[in-house]
């Protein structure tokens, strides 16, 4: 195979993964036609806020459960086989939700599957693209590989939002649609693609069960000894948990107060255009606020009150702008995805453990999502929309605190 050269032409690089690409700007233009209309769809079916919250609740549970069983797939029929029916299952559940309508419990047998069909995806999809570059000779490029891969995934999102709220426009229901059919064309696509070098694997399955439990206690054993990764792992806990809560309430309470549903849309691919650029420059952000610890705090406190203007405004125009200002803020320090905040926590890990300590964070985060969630149904039934995002920029900005908790970089 090709060896790793000095340069990578572009031209090359996309005959070598120009597929990983557009699948990637697929996927993404694909979650993008209802990434701002998720919640209002179901609000709009006249469904309560804790029926809602059940539902994603259901999913959330189901990727839990399913996450180990749905990887020992991609080992014994390979990543391209666990991918295709990822992204065919949670197209056909995308139909099932949009044909039953009103009916609550279709509505959570296809939201179950829906989560399982993401456990499909997670860890094969990458291990494909990057295995690939390996196979390909060109390991030398990956950081390189995987930023061009995010910047066309965040192209794609870009146009989804801003069609998603042309098609919102007419109908939701459109939206989903566009949603639903492009995800079965993207499993369609996923069949067209390589993966010459796979050998299948031994069926493990006590095994991966017996390592997944290891794996918690090493990685549950660093976070509660290391005070800096406690202190992120923290971080991570309650800002999934307020953005979760937030995200959920935001999309019906600023269109009950006058914000027209497509603008929704459009605010979103308005802030995706702006990430591309942004994402660029994070280091140069980083190192201009005084390095990782200041800028997350800071770009978290402005989170905390874009969240915070989304709850007590009422000027559309406002809402608008507070709503792109937050998407665009959580790129810069979000736990999961921003380069600041995996830069910091990485450089606490030592290598031989690094995907322990992830796997751990991850499980964290997830809980946290799953209490938000919870948050979002109670708060939303008793005391509405506004108290929830009110508490949760509450929640965000306290928790821009405990940034003050690292004291050095420790090894």
């Amino acid at each position: 195979m090709d060896t790793n050269s000095e340069k990578l032409t572009f031209a090359e690089e996309f005959k070598l993964f120009g597929f990983f690409y557009i699948m990637q700007a697929i996927y993404w233009m694909s979650i993008g036609f209802m990434a701002a209309y998720w919640i209002l769809y179901y609000y709009q079916l006249d469904l309560r806020f804790a029926a809602i919250s059940l539902i994603l609740l259901v999913s959330s549970i189901a990727s839990l459960i399913f996450e180990i069983p749905t990887g020992i797939v991609a080992d014994i029929f390979g990543r391209k086989i666990s991918v295709f029916l990822s992204y065919l299952i949670a197209g056909l559940c995308f139909v099932g939700i949009i044909l039953v309508g009103a009916n609550l419990i279709g509505i959570l047998i296809f939201s179950f599957f829906l989560g399982v069909a993401q456990t499909f995806k997670t860890g094969a999809l990458e291990s494909w693209f990057i295995d690939t570059i390996k196979y390909r000779g060109k390991s030398k490029f990956t950081h390189k590989l995987l930023g061009r891969q995010g910047s066309i995934g965040s192209a794609g999102f870009v146009i989804g939002p801003f069609l998603g709220g042309i098609l919102a426009n007419h109908g939701l229901t459109k939206a989903f649609w566009a949603t639903a059919l492009s995800m079965l064309f993207l499993a369609i696509y996923v069949l067209f693609g390589k993966e010459e070098y796979f050998k299948q694997q031994k069926i493990r399955i006590i095994e991966s069960f017996k390592e997944a439990i290891e794996t918690g206690k090493r990685g549950l054993s660093l976070t509660i000894k290391h005070s800096t990764m406690l202190i992120l792992t923290v971080i991570s806990f309650f800002l999934t948990l307020a953005f979760a809560l937030a995200y959920n309430s935001y999309q019906p309470h600023v269109t009950n107060l006058g914000l027209q549903q497509q603008y929704l849309g459009y605010a979103l691919s308005i802030a995706g255009l702006i990430s591309i650029f942004v994402l660029n420059y994070s280091d140069k952000i980083s190192k201009f606020f005084g390095g990782r610890k200041n800028s997350l705090m800071i770009f978290t406190i402005l989170a905390g009150i874009a969240i915070f203007l989304i709850g007590t405004m009422w000027i559309p125009l406002i809402l608008f702008m507070a709503i792109i200002a937050w998407t665009v803020i959580y790129e810069l320090m979000s736990p999961d995805s921003a380069p600041a905040f995996r830069d910091l926590f990485n450089s606490f890990v030592p290598g031989k453990i690094r995907a322990t300590v992830g796997s751990m964070q991850s499980f964290v985060m997830t809980i946290g999502g799953m209490v938000g969630l919870i948050l979002f149904g109670l708060i939303g039934e008793l005391w509405g929309l506004k108290t929830g995002l009110v508490g949760a920029s509450s929640i965000v900005l306290v928790t821009s605190l405990l940034y003050f908790g690292i004291k050095k970089l420790e090894r």
